[in-house]
């Protein structure tokens, strides 16, 4: 490919932030430098300033990674000078918005909620409308999308699967002596058993259960002593009054004195976190497009387990991962990670060679190549 300024990529994010979106962008942008694309990041930039750069950027190439609090403006401003707008849909804003009210059975509040939703349904829908190409993270993702009534205008549209992938310089197995080591830094024995759970503090990653997993589970190894540790990303996007919520359970669960929350660090912090547990816990029961943590999880070295829903399942699918259950009870989960925590080190090796090669097809290079076909 000739590299000139109209193979030049213009991503779009909204605020810089730890969390899936920021990861999509990073991992994106570094696919596309891969294929041999320019790119230039405008990130947590004001309207004036995204202007501007869609004006004086020679850039026919415009991937928007933005939520529903973005404004609109530019991006018509986009559409009227020409540009070709890919469009991410992370979520579907008037569904995830919904965590926002709490239903009191109040009749104005009722309505407001019904009238916020539907700004943000025509909000979302006039984003679709204008774009070249919108983007879905799986197909669970894309069939959530056009459950939307409104939104199956879009099928004669180019609707594009592009998956995630990881960091792997970061998101790395490590062996048994450095992850000693490791535990001895952050203060965690070697005897313990870590649970872990990573993402951002909302309803929808179902912390609820986890608690759950880690009461059941301490019932049927009671010689193990068993951790949570909750490791929450950092930002405006956290939903504050479900963590209250959160920690009144906590307190109430028994349990309370093994469970660990974890805030405020960076990426490759996080990635430790990985790296020092026993399980990982992917729990979400719906508006969970891809779920990224499932990949980095396994390429820390450390199992999945969790329900059979969201895009979990197009990941792990059955015949690679047993350890997905199709109802969501959290009884059933801690059975099957005790079932794992009493197999030999050579049974553990053998899932995780079948694992590598299930998740091997996950990569940025795959995501970006998938959406530069569409490029012309």
């Amino acid at each position: 490919m000739t590299i000139n300024k109209t193979s030049t990529v213009i991503f779009i994010h909204q605020q810089k932030h730890v969390g899936g979106g920021q990861t999509y962008v990073n991992g994106l942008m570094a696919g596309f430098k891969k294929k041999g694309f320019r790119t230039q990041l405008v990130e947590g930039k004001s309207v004036l300033e995204i202007v501007q750069t869609l004006i004086y950027s020679k850039s026919k190439y415009i991937i928007w990674s933005i939520y529903d609090e973005f404004p609109i403006f530019p991006f018509i401003v986009s559409c009227l000078l020409g540009k070709k707008n890919i469009l991410v849909i992370y979520g579907i804003w008037k569904l995830e918005s919904r965590s926002l009210f709490v239903d009191n059975g109040n009749f104005e509040t009722k309505s407001n909620q019904q009238l916020h939703e539907l700004k943000l349904l025509l909000k979302q829908f006039t984003f679709a409308l204008f774009s070249s190409y919108i983007v879905h993270l799986s197909k669970y993702a894309e069939s959530l999308f056009f459950s939307v009534k409104l939104f199956q205008f879009f099928k004669y549209k180019k609707n594009i699967i592009i998956y995630g992938g990881v960091d792997r310089k970061v998101f790395k197995k490590i062996t048994q002596k450095s992850k000693n080591v490791l535990r001895q830094r952050l203060g965690i024995r070697r005897e313990d058993t870590i649970l872990l759970m990573v993402g951002r503090v909302e309803k929808r990653k179902n912390f609820n259960d986890g608690i759950k997993i880690l009461k059941k589970i301490r019932r049927i190894i009671p010689k193990r002593n068993f951790f949570l540790y909750i490791v929450a990303s950092f930002g405006n996007f956290n939903d504050y009054r479900f963590m209250n919520r959160l920690l009144v359970d906590i307190g109430k669960s028994g349990v309370g004195e093994y469970v660990r929350i974890v805030s405020g660090i960076t990426t490759s912090k996080v990635a430790k976190f990985y790296q020092i547990s026993d399980a990982y816990l992917m729990l979400s029961k719906e508006l969970e497009t891809f779920g990224l943590v499932t990949l980095e999880a396994l390429y820390s070295g450390i199992p999945v387990f969790g329900y059979h829903a969201s895009a979990t399942s197009e990941i792990l699918t059955d015949k690679e991962n047993k350890w997905l259950v199709k109802t969501l009870e959290p009884e059933k989960v801690a059975r099957l990670i005790a079932w794992y925590l009493e197999r030999s080190n050579t049974e553990k090796k053998q899932i995780f060679r079948k694992l590598s090669l299930a998740i091997s097809r996950f990569t940025w290079t795959n995501a970006a190549s998938k959406i530069a076909k569409e490029l012309k």
